[in-house]
């Protein structure tokens, strides 16, 4: 028996499920930085839809003759002066750029898993293999 277990051991059973769990572990932080990421993109799309919002308002107000369509050319002069709504768009562009950052990351790490994952059924069938070539070797 100790023989088989040396052997398993030589193969890297135990090495490859310890590192299925050092990147289970290091998937699970990822996931939370992924979520932060999402969150924060989310809070800073919902001030820039407000902040749009209370700058149309008052454009609106000022230039209530205005056609929509005129009023519309308008407002993107009026977002892109506004040093607010300026430095809310670079901060969603930084956000947006960590969030995928960080999804490209899961990924990586879902792959390795997978690899992991791969190898311990590979290694499960080949210790089928020599459990049954055992057996009918003692028949």
């Amino acid at each position: 028996m100790a023989n088989a277990v040396t052997y398993a051991e030589d193969l890297g059973v135990h090495t490859t499920y310890e590192r299925c769990q050092s990147l289970r572990e290091g998937l699970a932080t990822q996931l939370e930085v992924s979520s932060q990421k999402r969150k924060a993109k989310r809070e800073l799309e919902s001030m820039i839809s407000d902040l749009e919002f209370e700058l149309l308002s008052v454009e609106m107000d000022a230039n209530a003759n205005m056609s929509q369509a005129a009023l519309d050319r308008h407002m993107k002069r009026v977002f892109a002066k506004d040093s607010t709504h300026q430095q809310l768009r670079k901060q969603l562009r930084e956000v947006s750029a960590e969030f995928d950052e960080s999804d490209a990351a899961r990924s990586l790490i879902e792959a390795d898993i997978r690899i992991e994952t791969a190898r311990l059924v590979e290694l499960g069938g080949y210790f089928q293999y020599l459990g049954a070539a055992k057996m009918a070797q003692t028949r």
